[in-house]
């Protein structure tokens, strides 16, 4: 994979109704919108008290290393609008095995305009073809039926579930693990 590619300050994406750009710090409105609404983080995670997502913003927002497990958000505007719809975020699941995984979420006003399907193969043409990941994961709740269904228009494939796997809310939720494979030829395969 080549992290450089995406470690550039200026770094930026387009899509034809979307610009997708690195969180700094200057997207704490944006990024407390979205993890702050008790609706929204229904499938997703708790609502963090305002300490811990601070902490969770400042390690979101700082610049990314290229490090297993870590995040980078790309914050999701409205070309003709100018306005924040969202945001998709990915991080090295396994740098060995060259994959990375997809989360996404979206303010509930942007929601059903197809604004996480236009942005996530924008993201994920780029993923492929420019940082040449082998393989792309995502994971939803059972009952998150707006993410899986994004993750299916998106192509990947349902390829397990995990039963009691997510602790929110005072309880355990199943997931779905999806997977999507580049089908572009990787660089250290034979061939």
């Amino acid at each position: 994979m080549h992290s450089e590619r995406y470690l550039d300050k200026n770094f930026s994406l387009a899509s034809p109704r979307l610009t997708l750009v690195p969180m700094t710090d200057s997207h704490w409105q944006e990024f407390k919108a979205l993890k702050g609404d008790p609706a929204l983080m229904a499938n997703i995670g708790d609502v963090l008290d305002r300490q811990a997502l601070i902490k969770e913003f400042k390690l979101r927002a700082g610049p990314w290393q290229a490090d297993e497990g870590q995040w980078y958000s790309l914050m999701i505007y409205n070309k003709t609008q100018k306005n924040f719809v969202g945001s998709f975020g990915f991080r090295i699941a396994s740098l060995e095995n060259q994959r990375m995984e997809l989360g996404y979420s979206f303010l509930k006003q942007s929601q059903g305009q197809g604004y996480a399907t236009e942005a996530g193969i924008t993201l994920i043409r780029f993923l492929f073809e420019q940082v040449k990941v082998r393989k792309l994961v995502a994971a939803c709740t059972t009952s998150n039926t707006a993410s899986w269904k994004i993750m299916e228009k998106l192509a990947f494939s349902r390829e397990g579930l995990l039963q009691s796997d997510i602790f929110i809310n005072n309880r355990w939720h199943d997931s779905y693990l999806y997977g999507l494979v580049n089908p572009l030829p990787h660089e250290n395969e034979a061939g």
